[in-house]
């Protein structure tokens, strides 16, 4: 008599774990496979099949591989990674780096849109002014000024500025801010968290709120961005790509 495994049918991915991907990728640029499981046993479904719909949902068109690595595995045999509230078990696996095509879309977008306005000649800010307000800021470093100058007078769509913590990030946006505002344009800030964009408010005198909480604004339409406008995202690089 012959003997043979029983396969289990293949677990495909539903509807529910699809549009949850999608939602993922609201607030998060990348997955990846136990992140995926520790998220599907967040929502309903079949708890014991965790592995095979993370599996199913990665394998879809809905998921785009960006990278492939070996996680090394923890845990009680050398390979166990996570246990669900029902107390079972999950083994490591090759694990891979995940995007949707909703997130590679939205970051083209951006580049598109950073390219494109490029010398746009937006938010230039007048010789004088510039001047007046460096001036009265004896104290500022060379790296703060040139942050400053390249927000105030470069002229582009989008204008990014990096720097470490204690950089004196703000104290540069305090002196772009009035610059702008003394060439007649509304300045306003965003950032990830509440407590971010106190900060930003408090450091830069820029009146902020959350990125959610500006979004949501706009779509319910309390709030517009009129022509002039100067829109500061503090920590962006927290922030989700779509977003």
């Amino acid at each position: 008599q012959a003997c043979g495994r029983l396969e289990r049918p293949r677990v495909r991915a539903s509807e529910r774990d699809l549009w949850a991907l999608g939602r993922w990728t609201v607030d998060r640029c990348t997955v990846n496979r136990r992140w995926v499981i520790e998220a599907l046993a967040r929502l309903d479904g079949p708890a014991d099949r965790l592995e095979e719909r993370a599996e199913s949902l990665v394998q879809t068109a809905n998921a785009v591989l960006l990278r492939r690595t070996k996680e090394k595995a923890v845990g009680l045999a050398g390979d166990l990674h996570g246990v669900h509230a029902t107390g079972r078990t999950f083994r490591a696996r090759a694990q891979g780096t995940y995007t949707t095509p909703q997130v590679l879309d939205a970051e083209a977008a951006i580049l598109r849109l950073a390219r494109n306005g490029e010398g746009a000649g937006l938010g230039v800010v007048d010789a004088g002014i510039v001047d007046a307000v460096l001036a009265a800021r004896p104290t500022i470093a060379a790296d703060q000024r040139a942050a400053v100058l390249h927000i105030a007078t470069s002229g582009h769509r989008v204008v990014v500025v990096r720097g470490v913590a204690g950089a004196g990030k703000t104290f540069s946006l305090d002196a772009a801010r009035e610059m702008l505002e003394r060439s007649g344009q509304t300045v306003i800030g965003c950032a990830p968290s509440g407590r971010a964009a106190l900060e930003l408010q408090q450091g830069s005198g820029i009146a902020s709120s959350t990125i959610d909480s500006l979004v949501l604004s706009l779509e319910k339409g309390t709030a517009t961005l009129l022509n002039g406008t100067v829109v500061v995202v503090d920590e962006a690089g927290m922030c989700g790509t779509r977003k």
